[in-house]
């Protein structure tokens, strides 16, 4: 009888480790991805500057359509990368 106690004792500690582990690495694991968003977001608004520079400089005739283009596709590549993140 002293024995499944103590097996009981155990199984119940053992539990409530893996519980405090587990909700630990979720609260990380938000944390991370919170991080994440917001340097996408950045990410983001910086190459949506670039996209408008680009435009700008294409429409002016600076820079080749390419370019623009170029500036486009890497805004919704880091869009798609956000979107893919938040989940």
């Amino acid at each position: 009888m002293r024995f499944v106690r103590l097996n009981n004792s155990q199984n119940t500690t053992a539990f409530k480790i893996d519980v405090v582990t587990n909700v630990s690495k979720a609260f990380y694991d938000i944390l991370l991805t919170q991080e994440q968003l917001r340097i996408l977001d950045e990410a983001i608004v910086r190459q949506e500057k670039q996209l408008k520079d680009a435009f700008a400089q294409y429409e002016v005739g600076i820079a080749d359509k390419i370019d623009y283009k170029r500036a486009s596709i890497s805004v919704k590549n880091a869009r798609a990368q956000r979107k893919t993140t938040a989940g």
